[in-house]
């Protein structure tokens, strides 16, 4: 009987101790709410054959960029001439506060810029 309560105590608390999923945001509609140390994702699409690549601006004292990915679409992978995918940016909170991550989507050798998303993020 000691050994099942046992089992069952340790088991709960490792349970606890499982972090909570990375959420995904695409849209800068809501706050993004996380805590310190909790990571998030900015998952936007985009299609680099065409130049236009999502950049990244953010204060590195509330917020760290953990990976910057692209994973190319199904149709990219197939073969498709043109096809785009999603570009993924992972940060982590640092430390408590209210910051932004503002996400450009333009050509590197280009002034001006196609798209802009500006993303509120409540670290606590």
């Amino acid at each position: 009987m000691a050994i099942f309560v046992l089992t069952a105590v340790i088991s709960s608390l490792l349970i606890g101790c499982v972090p909570p999923e990375t959420k995904v945001y695409s849209e800068p509609s809501q706050t993004i709410k996380v805590k310190v140390e909790q990571g998030f994702i900015i998952a936007l699409d985009e299609n680099p054959t065409t130049g236009y690549t999502w950049q990244e601006e953010f204060d590195d004292g509330f917020l760290e960029l953990v990976e910057d990915k692209y994973e190319p679409s199904s149709e990219a992978k197939e073969g498709v001439v043109g096809a785009g995918g999603t570009r993924s940016f992972e940060f982590k909170g640092l430390k408590k506060g209210k910051t932004e991550v503002t996400m450009v989507l333009k050509r590197a050798w280009e002034e001006g810029f196609l798209e802009k998303k500006v993303f509120t993020i409540d670290i606590n």
